[in-house]
Formats: C-alpha cells, sequence, structure tokens
C-alpha cells in the first residue's frame, strides 16, 4: 500500500492527502505554493489546507502570507485514532 492509498484509508480524499504528502515533504509551504505543487486548484488547494488544520494534520504558521505545516507521521496517527474514537 503506498502512502497516499494509507491517507485515503484515514478518510482523506486524494487531494488532501496530495497536499499532506507535499507539505510532509517541505518544511512548509504557502497555500499558492501547495497548489502549484500539487498540481491540483488552488481553490481545492485551500479547502484541502483547511480541512487537514481544522482536523489537527497539519498546522499554520501566521505570517504575510501564511505558511502550512504538516504534522509529523506519528502525530497524524495520533491525532486520527482521536478522531476514530
Amino acid at each position: 500500500m503506498n502512502i497516499t492509498d494509507a491517507l485515503k484509508n484515514l478518510g482523506f480524499t486524494q487531494q488532501e492527502a496530495t497536499i499532506y504528502i507535499k507539505l510532509a515533504t517541505s518544511t512548509s509551504m504557502t497555500g499558492y505554493e501547495a497548489a502549484k505543487t500539487s498540481g491540483i486548484a488552488r481553490s481545492n488547494a485551500y479547502a484541502s489546507l483547511s480541512y487537514l488544520v481544522e482536523n489537527g494534520y497539519a498546522y499554520t504558521i501566521d505570517g504575510n502570507p501564511v505558511h502550512y505545516v504538516a504534522l509529523p507521521k506519528e502525530d497524524l496517527i495520533t491525532n486520527a485514532k482521536r478522531s476514530f474514537e
């Protein structure tokens, strides 16, 4: 099973999984950078980023522009378990 499929088993959509993987392989990204590197439309990328932040799978760094950072995989698994319970 690849990483995208594993994330989809946790409830991520294809786009959310793609954005999470892009974030996880970077120090931080703006929404624009996440959209551009993933090939996802900007509006959909921001929706995916919002989902990740709201569910505790990523967080933001305030600034102009805002940067997004993925949680480490261990924390992602912990948060996913908490969501299921």
